[in-house]
């Protein structure tokens, strides 16, 4: 009767010791919780920044630099274009040095937008049949005028009826 009492005891001894094995293991092996969302882990720093896009045209300084022509930013749908091609708009305007110069854009969508500044416009010439808008700017004060579909639209020093003042095209944006 001893012995298995002796038995019983060892057995239970060996069945605790494994269990408190057994939990510790578990305690170890268990890994620390990890951040659920992706705003917690680019914290972290498991994940790269996030991208975000400002609208900025693509290559604006190099474009400034070359034609002297200053694109702030759009939504890509007007997009600087070659005049010898069939372009959507033709902004002519006159450069520093008084001489005409003329910057076509090409439109890739129903609608979009481009924030610019060309400064002495004189006209917009719509060539594609676009519903389109610019915003200029005149002794200080900003307009949106509405451009001809298919035809110039006089702006700035090519505008008599309003002075011929000079303008400043600040925006070309197409509405369908």
């Amino acid at each position: 009767m001893i012995l298995r009492a002796r038995k019983a005891l060892i057995a239970g001894i060996i069945g605790a010791t494994a269990a408190v094995a057994g939990v510790a293991s578990l305690a170890v092996a268990q890994a620390a919780p990890q951040p659920t969302s992706d705003t917690a882990r680019a914290a972290a720093g498991e994940l790269p920044p996030f991208a975000v896009e400002d609208f900025s045209y693509p290559g604006a300084e190099k474009i400034l630099n070359e034609k002297g022509l200053k694109l702030i930013k759009g939504d890509g749908h007007i997009l600087l274009a070659d005049c010898d091609g069939n372009p959507d708009f033709n902004v002519m305007a006159e450069n520093k040095a008084h001489n005409p110069v003329n910057y076509c854009f090409k439109v890739t969508g129903k609608t979009g937008y481009l924030t610019l500044e060309i400064q002495k416009i004189n006209s917009i010439w719509e060539n594609a049949g676009h519903a389109a808008r610019a915003t200029i700017r005149t002794a200080g004060k900003t307009k949106t005028v509405d451009l001809k579909k298919n035809n110039i639209t006089p702006l700035g020093q090519g505008d008599l009826s309003t002075g011929a003042k000079e303008a400043d095209l600040l925006e070309l944006r197409v509405t369908e």
